[in-house]
Protein backbone atom coordinates (compact mmCIF):
# COMPACT_ATOMS: atom_id res chain seq x y z
CA UNK A 1 0.00 0.00 0.00
CA UNK A 2 3.01 2.31 0.39
CA UNK A 3 3.45 2.34 -3.41
CA UNK A 4 -0.16 3.39 -3.83
CA UNK A 5 0.27 6.18 -1.29
CA UNK A 6 3.34 7.50 -3.08
CA UNK A 7 1.57 7.51 -6.43
CA UNK A 8 -1.53 9.20 -5.04
CA UNK A 9 0.79 12.03 -4.03
CA UNK A 10 2.24 12.15 -7.54
CA UNK A 11 -1.20 12.20 -9.19
CA UNK A 12 -2.50 15.08 -7.07
CA UNK A 13 0.59 17.27 -6.77
CA UNK A 14 0.06 19.43 -9.88
CA UNK A 15 -3.52 20.13 -8.92
CA UNK A 16 -2.34 21.00 -5.42
CA UNK A 17 0.24 23.48 -6.67
CA UNK A 18 -2.32 25.19 -8.88
CA UNK A 19 -4.88 25.44 -6.10
CA UNK A 20 -2.34 26.76 -3.62
CA UNK A 21 -1.03 29.46 -5.94
CA UNK A 22 -4.55 30.54 -6.83
CA UNK A 23 -6.16 30.51 -3.41
CA UNK A 24 -4.02 31.13 -0.38
CA UNK A 25 -0.68 32.48 -1.53
CA UNK A 26 -2.44 35.70 -2.51
CA UNK A 27 -2.97 36.31 1.20
CA UNK A 28 0.61 35.45 2.12
CA UNK A 29 2.62 37.34 -0.48
CA UNK A 30 5.76 37.38 1.72
CA UNK A 31 5.86 33.57 1.94
CA UNK A 32 8.00 31.35 -0.26
CA UNK A 33 6.22 28.41 -1.90
CA UNK A 34 7.53 24.91 -2.58
CA UNK A 35 6.54 22.22 -5.08
CA UNK A 36 6.56 19.60 -2.30
CA UNK A 37 3.17 18.67 -0.89
CA UNK A 38 1.60 16.67 1.90
CA UNK A 39 -1.28 14.54 0.69
CA UNK A 40 -2.92 12.85 3.66
CA UNK A 41 -6.03 11.05 4.85
CA UNK A 42 -7.26 10.16 8.35
CA UNK A 43 -7.58 6.59 7.06
CA UNK A 44 -3.80 6.32 6.54
CA UNK A 45 -1.11 5.52 9.06
CA UNK A 46 1.55 8.12 9.83
CA UNK A 47 4.06 8.62 7.01
CA UNK A 48 7.28 10.46 6.29
CA UNK A 49 6.89 13.34 3.83
CA UNK A 50 9.92 14.74 2.06
CA UNK A 51 10.03 18.50 1.65
CA UNK A 52 12.50 19.66 -0.98
CA UNK A 53 13.62 23.25 -1.46
CA UNK A 54 16.59 24.14 -3.63
CA UNK A 55 19.22 26.24 -1.86
CA UNK A 56 18.18 25.36 1.70
CA UNK A 57 21.09 22.98 2.19
CA UNK A 58 21.32 22.29 5.95
CA UNK A 59 19.09 25.05 7.37
CA UNK A 60 17.14 24.48 10.60
CA UNK A 61 13.37 24.98 10.71
CA UNK A 62 10.37 25.05 13.04
CA UNK A 63 6.71 24.40 12.23
CA UNK A 64 5.14 27.80 12.88
CA UNK A 65 1.66 27.18 11.50
CA UNK A 66 -0.28 23.98 10.82
CA UNK A 67 -3.91 22.78 10.67
CA UNK A 68 -5.25 21.61 14.03
CA UNK A 69 -6.11 18.18 12.63
CA UNK A 70 -2.56 17.56 11.34
CA UNK A 71 -0.39 15.69 13.84
CA UNK A 72 3.33 16.29 13.23
CA UNK A 73 5.72 14.13 15.23
CA UNK A 74 8.28 16.91 15.68
CA UNK A 75 7.78 20.68 15.52
CA UNK A 76 11.36 21.33 14.48
CA UNK A 77 14.05 19.81 12.31
CA UNK A 78 16.74 20.47 9.77
CA UNK A 79 17.13 20.36 6.02
CA UNK A 80 19.83 17.99 4.78
CA UNK A 81 21.03 18.54 1.23
CA UNK A 82 17.95 20.71 0.54
CA UNK A 83 15.50 18.09 1.89
CA UNK A 84 13.60 17.81 5.15
CA UNK A 85 11.41 15.04 6.55
CA UNK A 86 8.09 15.61 8.28
CA UNK A 87 6.34 12.64 9.87
CA UNK A 88 2.60 13.36 9.79
CA UNK A 89 -0.74 11.79 10.64
CA UNK A 90 -4.18 13.26 9.98
CA UNK A 91 -6.95 13.18 12.55
CA UNK A 92 -10.57 13.36 11.43
CA UNK A 93 -11.80 16.90 10.81
CA UNK A 94 -15.51 17.68 11.17
CA UNK A 95 -15.23 20.55 8.70
CA UNK A 96 -14.16 18.07 6.03
CA UNK A 97 -16.94 15.53 6.57
CA UNK A 98 -18.05 15.44 2.94
CA UNK A 99 -16.21 13.20 0.50
CA UNK A 100 -13.59 15.18 -1.40
CA UNK A 101 -10.17 16.85 -1.42
CA UNK A 102 -9.56 19.79 0.91
CA UNK A 103 -6.65 22.17 0.33
CA UNK A 104 -4.80 24.08 3.03
CA UNK A 105 -1.18 24.58 4.08
CA UNK A 106 1.35 24.58 6.87
CA UNK A 107 4.23 27.00 7.33
CA UNK A 108 7.85 26.28 8.17
CA UNK A 109 9.97 29.09 9.56
CA UNK A 110 13.43 28.42 8.19
CA UNK A 111 16.52 29.84 9.84
CA UNK A 112 17.95 32.67 7.75
CA UNK A 113 15.37 32.28 4.96
CA UNK A 114 11.95 33.21 6.32
CA UNK A 115 8.69 31.33 6.02
CA UNK A 116 8.09 28.43 3.63
CA UNK A 117 4.56 27.35 2.63
CA UNK A 118 3.88 23.60 2.33
CA UNK A 119 0.62 22.75 0.52
CA UNK A 120 -1.47 20.18 2.40
CA UNK A 121 -4.33 18.11 0.95
CA UNK A 122 -6.78 16.41 3.29
CA UNK A 123 -8.57 13.52 1.59
CA UNK A 124 -11.94 12.24 2.75
CA UNK A 125 -11.91 9.02 0.75
CA UNK A 126 -15.33 7.70 1.70
CA UNK A 127 -15.97 4.11 0.70
CA UNK A 128 -14.80 3.55 -2.90
CA UNK A 129 -15.09 0.16 -4.63
CA UNK A 130 -13.10 -0.93 -7.65
CA UNK A 131 -14.61 -2.95 -10.48
CA UNK A 132 -12.68 -4.35 -13.45
CA UNK A 133 -12.47 -7.46 -15.61
CA UNK A 134 -10.21 -10.13 -14.11
CA UNK A 135 -8.98 -11.35 -17.49
CA UNK A 136 -8.49 -9.95 -20.97
CA UNK A 137 -7.15 -10.99 -24.33
CA UNK A 138 -5.48 -8.58 -26.75
CA UNK A 139 -5.92 -9.41 -30.43
CA UNK A 140 -2.86 -9.23 -32.69
CA UNK A 141 -4.70 -6.64 -34.80
CA UNK A 142 -4.80 -4.22 -31.85
CA UNK A 143 -1.96 -2.03 -33.02
CA UNK A 144 -0.34 0.78 -30.96
CA UNK A 145 -2.57 3.60 -32.26
CA UNK A 146 -5.73 1.71 -31.34
CA UNK A 147 -4.97 -0.73 -28.57
CA UNK A 148 -7.20 -2.67 -26.26
CA UNK A 149 -9.29 -0.56 -23.92
CA UNK A 150 -9.30 -1.67 -20.29
CA UNK A 151 -11.85 -0.02 -18.00
CA UNK A 152 -11.85 0.54 -14.25
CA UNK A 153 -15.04 1.66 -12.52
CA UNK A 154 -15.70 3.09 -9.08
CA UNK A 155 -18.92 1.45 -7.92
CA UNK A 156 -18.66 2.73 -4.34
CA UNK A 157 -19.43 6.01 -2.63
CA UNK A 158 -16.01 7.57 -2.32
CA UNK A 159 -12.90 8.68 -4.22
CA UNK A 160 -11.08 5.76 -5.84
CA UNK A 161 -7.32 5.95 -6.26
CA UNK A 162 -5.80 3.22 -8.41
CA UNK A 163 -2.28 2.42 -9.50
CA UNK A 164 -0.70 -0.32 -11.64
CA UNK A 165 2.05 -1.84 -9.49
CA UNK A 166 2.95 -4.80 -11.72
CA UNK A 167 2.56 -5.71 -15.37
CA UNK A 168 4.28 -7.87 -18.01
CA UNK A 169 7.24 -6.19 -19.65
CA UNK A 170 5.73 -6.72 -23.09
CA UNK A 171 2.75 -4.47 -22.31
CA UNK A 172 2.56 -0.78 -23.13
CA UNK A 173 0.08 1.54 -21.41
CA UNK A 174 -1.59 4.45 -23.14
CA UNK A 175 -3.31 6.96 -20.88
CA UNK A 176 -5.05 10.20 -21.75
CA UNK A 177 -1.80 12.14 -21.56
CA UNK A 178 1.08 9.99 -22.78
CA UNK A 179 2.40 6.58 -23.67
CA UNK A 180 4.16 4.87 -20.82
CA UNK A 181 5.43 1.43 -19.87
CA UNK A 182 6.48 2.08 -16.30
CA UNK A 183 4.58 1.13 -13.14
CA UNK A 184 3.39 4.66 -12.35
CA UNK A 185 0.19 4.37 -14.38
CA UNK A 186 -2.76 5.33 -12.20
CA UNK A 187 -5.74 7.58 -11.76
CA UNK A 188 -8.46 9.08 -9.58
CA UNK A 189 -12.11 8.12 -10.14
CA UNK A 190 -15.20 9.80 -8.71
CA UNK A 191 -18.19 7.70 -7.52
CA UNK A 192 -20.00 5.85 -10.32
CA UNK A 193 -17.47 7.04 -12.88
CA UNK A 194 -15.19 5.00 -15.16
CA UNK A 195 -11.56 5.48 -16.14
CA UNK A 196 -9.78 3.70 -18.97
CA UNK A 197 -6.34 3.05 -20.38
CA UNK A 198 -5.25 1.32 -23.55
CA UNK A 199 -3.04 -1.75 -23.73
CA UNK A 200 -0.77 -2.70 -26.59
CA UNK A 201 2.14 -5.08 -26.84
CA UNK A 202 5.81 -4.38 -27.47
CA UNK A 203 6.68 -5.91 -30.84
CA UNK A 204 10.40 -5.81 -29.99
CA UNK A 205 9.99 -8.68 -27.53
CA UNK A 206 9.63 -12.34 -28.52
CA UNK A 207 6.51 -13.28 -26.59
CA UNK A 208 6.85 -17.04 -26.46
CA UNK A 209 8.70 -16.79 -23.13
CA UNK A 210 6.43 -14.19 -21.56
CA UNK A 211 2.82 -15.26 -22.13
CA UNK A 212 0.49 -15.21 -20.37
CA UNK A 213 1.02 -12.30 -17.99
CA UNK A 214 -0.58 -10.56 -15.06
CA UNK A 215 -1.49 -6.97 -14.21
CA UNK A 216 -1.79 -6.10 -10.51
CA UNK A 217 -3.70 -2.93 -9.59
CA UNK A 218 -3.58 -1.43 -6.10
CA UNK A 219 -6.37 0.83 -4.92
CA UNK A 220 -7.88 2.30 -1.78
CA UNK A 221 -10.84 -0.07 -1.94
CA UNK A 222 -10.89 -1.24 1.67
CA UNK A 223 -12.43 -4.61 0.82
CA UNK A 224 -10.26 -5.36 -2.22
CA UNK A 225 -7.01 -3.35 -2.10
CA UNK A 226 -5.41 -5.42 -4.88
CA UNK A 227 -6.92 -6.92 -8.01
CA UNK A 228 -5.19 -9.24 -10.46
CA UNK A 229 -5.93 -9.26 -14.17
CA UNK A 230 -4.76 -12.16 -16.31
CA UNK A 231 -3.72 -10.91 -19.75
CA UNK A 232 -2.66 -12.67 -22.92
CA UNK A 233 -2.35 -11.99 -26.64
CA UNK A 234 -4.21 -13.82 -29.38
CA UNK A 235 -1.65 -14.08 -32.19
CA UNK A 236 -4.10 -15.50 -34.70
CA UNK A 237 -2.91 -18.27 -37.03
CA UNK A 238 0.66 -17.59 -38.21
CA UNK A 239 2.28 -19.97 -40.69
CA UNK A 240 6.04 -20.46 -41.01
CA UNK A 241 7.55 -20.77 -44.49
CA UNK A 242 11.24 -21.75 -44.93
CA UNK A 243 13.31 -21.44 -48.07
CA UNK A 244 15.77 -24.02 -46.77
CA UNK A 245 16.38 -26.14 -43.67
CA UNK A 246 20.16 -26.44 -44.16
CA UNK A 247 23.00 -24.00 -43.49
CA UNK A 248 26.00 -25.12 -45.53
CA UNK A 249 29.23 -23.14 -45.03
CA UNK A 250 31.19 -25.40 -47.36
CA UNK A 251 35.00 -25.26 -47.38
CA UNK A 252 35.65 -21.53 -46.92
CA UNK A 253 32.44 -19.55 -46.19
CA UNK A 254 32.07 -17.82 -42.81
CA UNK A 255 28.76 -16.02 -43.39
CA UNK A 256 25.44 -17.43 -44.57
CA UNK A 257 22.01 -15.83 -44.83
CA UNK A 258 18.89 -17.67 -43.72
CA UNK A 259 15.39 -16.54 -44.72
CA UNK A 260 11.91 -17.40 -43.54
CA UNK A 261 8.50 -15.74 -43.69
CA UNK A 262 5.03 -15.68 -42.16
CA UNK A 263 2.42 -16.76 -44.68
CA UNK A 264 -0.45 -17.03 -42.20
CA UNK A 265 -3.08 -14.72 -40.74
CA UNK A 266 -1.53 -13.64 -37.47
CA UNK A 267 1.79 -12.72 -35.88
CA UNK A 268 4.66 -15.22 -35.92
CA UNK A 269 6.96 -15.19 -32.90
CA UNK A 270 10.30 -16.92 -33.32
CA UNK A 271 13.65 -17.58 -31.66
CA UNK A 272 16.85 -19.46 -32.47
CA UNK A 273 17.99 -22.11 -30.00
CA UNK A 274 20.97 -24.45 -29.72
CA UNK A 275 23.75 -22.55 -31.47
CA UNK A 276 27.20 -24.06 -30.73
CA UNK A 277 29.97 -21.74 -29.56
CA UNK A 278 31.38 -21.37 -33.06
CA UNK A 279 28.09 -20.16 -34.56
CA UNK A 280 26.49 -16.75 -33.96
CA UNK A 281 23.36 -15.16 -35.43
CA UNK A 282 22.48 -11.51 -36.12
CA UNK A 283 19.17 -11.79 -34.21
CA UNK A 284 18.14 -14.42 -31.67
CA UNK A 285 14.41 -13.73 -31.59
CA UNK A 286 11.69 -11.56 -33.04
CA UNK A 287 8.18 -11.28 -34.39
CA UNK A 288 6.86 -11.25 -37.95
CA UNK A 289 3.61 -9.67 -39.04
CA UNK A 290 1.53 -11.56 -41.56
CA UNK A 291 3.01 -11.72 -45.07
CA UNK A 292 6.38 -10.42 -43.83
CA UNK A 293 9.77 -12.10 -44.21
CA UNK A 294 13.08 -11.77 -42.42
CA UNK A 295 16.68 -12.63 -43.20
CA UNK A 296 19.14 -13.69 -40.50
CA UNK A 297 22.91 -13.67 -40.87
CA UNK A 298 24.78 -16.63 -39.36
CA UNK A 299 28.52 -16.27 -38.78
CA UNK A 300 30.89 -19.22 -38.36
CA UNK A 301 34.12 -18.77 -36.39
CA UNK A 302 36.32 -21.36 -38.09
CA UNK A 303 39.06 -20.95 -35.49
CA UNK A 304 36.81 -22.70 -32.96
CA UNK A 305 36.03 -25.69 -35.19
CA UNK A 306 37.31 -29.20 -34.64
CA UNK A 307 39.47 -30.73 -37.35
CA UNK A 308 37.57 -32.35 -40.19
CA UNK A 309 33.86 -31.98 -40.89
CA UNK A 310 31.64 -30.22 -38.34
CA UNK A 311 27.87 -30.50 -38.07
CA UNK A 312 25.27 -29.18 -35.65
CA UNK A 313 21.54 -28.97 -35.32
CA UNK A 314 19.94 -25.71 -34.26
CA UNK A 315 16.22 -25.03 -33.85
CA UNK A 316 13.86 -22.37 -35.09
CA UNK A 317 11.15 -22.24 -32.40
CA UNK A 318 7.89 -20.49 -33.36
CA UNK A 319 4.25 -20.19 -32.37
CA UNK A 320 3.14 -21.87 -35.60
CA UNK A 321 0.95 -24.66 -34.23
CA UNK A 322 1.98 -26.97 -37.05
CA UNK A 323 5.73 -26.24 -36.87
CA UNK A 324 6.57 -25.23 -33.30
CA UNK A 325 10.22 -26.34 -33.52
CA UNK A 326 12.04 -26.82 -36.83
CA UNK A 327 15.53 -28.42 -36.85
CA UNK A 328 18.11 -26.64 -39.02
CA UNK A 329 21.17 -28.64 -40.04
CA UNK A 330 24.47 -26.73 -40.04
CA UNK A 331 27.34 -28.28 -42.03
CA UNK A 332 30.96 -27.21 -42.43
CA UNK A 333 33.68 -29.04 -44.29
Amino acid sequence: MKNLFQNITFLIILLVIFSCNKNFLTDEQSLLSTSSSIVISPDWESNDYTIFQQGYRNAKFTVSKAPEWLKISSSSGQFTNNSAILNCKANECRDFSEIGLYYTYLTLTVEGRGDLVIPVVYINEGDPAISADNSLKINYNDMPYDGFQFKIKNTGYGILFWNVIQHPEWLNFHTRNAWTSDKQVGGIIAPNETDAFYLTYNTNIAFTEYLPGKIIIASNDKNEPFIEVEVEIDFGNPSLYLWDEVLDFGLTETIRDFRFSNQGDGFLTWKIEGCPEWLTVSENSGILQKQYLTSLTFTCNRELLSSGSNTATIYLVTNDKNRPSVPITVTII
